[in-house]
């Protein structure tokens, strides 16, 4: 019941961006929130004891899910510069892009029992949670991936230092990005 009702309810938001136009620059992340989502739901259903590996891997991807989603249909009102309030809602499709390569990695790293391997695997966990968080930060203070995805409409803050923001940003998501990767 529940799980039905997240999918479809994830499934309805996807359809909504969708209602945006099809902006194929940010397709992928409509389509990696359904593909996270119905695994997990799959998943969790077919392990109904809560206590089970699959029980917290499953959640995972379903937040992982959420997350694509989210960032998927916020961005698509990006795309669309008359819609009231474009500014704030595409802001928040595309700052938390750090912590969700993040929780992605977190999820993959824990397969198949939900649990990271071992404590050199929660460090690497904790450091990039840590520099997803910085640059999630940058991100939400400063236009610095707005290039990249096209969306029309402005940042809706203008804070100064957006140059420096902007180099920083370049030059540490490049690295942490690959190591969210890898």
């Amino acid at each position: 019941g529940a799980l039905v009702a997240l999918a479809a309810g994830l499934s309805g938001v996807v359809a909504l961006g969708f209602l945006c136009g099809l902006q194929l620059g940010n397709l992928h992340n409509g389509l990696l929130g359904l593909s996270f989502a119905f695994v997990g739901a799959f998943v969790v259903r077919h392990n109904r004891d809560p206590d089970s590996p699959g029980q917290r891997e499953g959640r995972l991807f379903l937040l992982c899910g959420v997350a694509e989603a989210a960032m998927f249909s916020c961005r698509q009102v990006g795309y669309q510069p008359g819609v009231p309030g474009a500014e704030w809602i595409a802001w928040f499709g595309v700052w938390p892009l750090p912590l969700v390569m993040a929780l992605v990695g977190l999820t993959i790293m824990s397969f198949p029992s939900g649990r990271l391997p071992g404590p050199l695997w929660r460090r690497l966990t904790v450091v990039a949670t840590a520099a997803a968080i910085v640059l999630a930060t940058v991100s939400a203070l400063w236009p610095v991936e707005y290039e990249r995805t096209a969306l029309l409409v402005e940042h809706p803050l203008a804070l100064p230092g957006g140059e420096a923001a902007q180099a920083f940003f370049t030059v540490a998501s490049s690295i942490v990005f690959l190591g969210f990767q890898l």
